[in-house]
């Protein structure tokens, strides 16, 4: 069964390293057994893949991206599911906690 996911991608502004963050916020529509790592990983791809190599129904992250003059999703990033957030590492994602924002 498909379910409603509440993605948040926090970002540092002007430079890495930076505490005040830049937010893109969306929903997307996944199976309800996809691992969270996993929707992170498409949320990725969109930022990252060629247009061409992304799934059409994720072109919309891109564009959100692009919108909010936010650089492709790298390490350092924080992409939070649900309120579950996960920080890019250098190979995968790490699981970093619960927000309390995901009502």
């Amino acid at each position: 069964m498909d379910k409603i996911m509440k993605i948040k991608v926090l970002r540092p502004t002007e430079f890495r390293g930076s505490f005040d963050a830049k937010v893109a916020e969306f929903e997307l529509t996944r199976p309800d057994d996809k691992l969270h790592t996993e929707i992170c990983e498409e949320v990725f791809e969109a930022t990252n893949a060629p247009r061409g190599c992304v799934q059409e129904e994720m072109h919309f992250i891109s564009e959100l991206f692009n919108e909010k003059k936010l650089y492709c999703l790298s390490t350092g990033d924080v992409v939070s599911v649900n309120g579950s957030r996960y920080l890019c590492a250098s190979v995968g994602w790490d699981y970093i906690g619960e927000t309390f924002d995901h009502k």
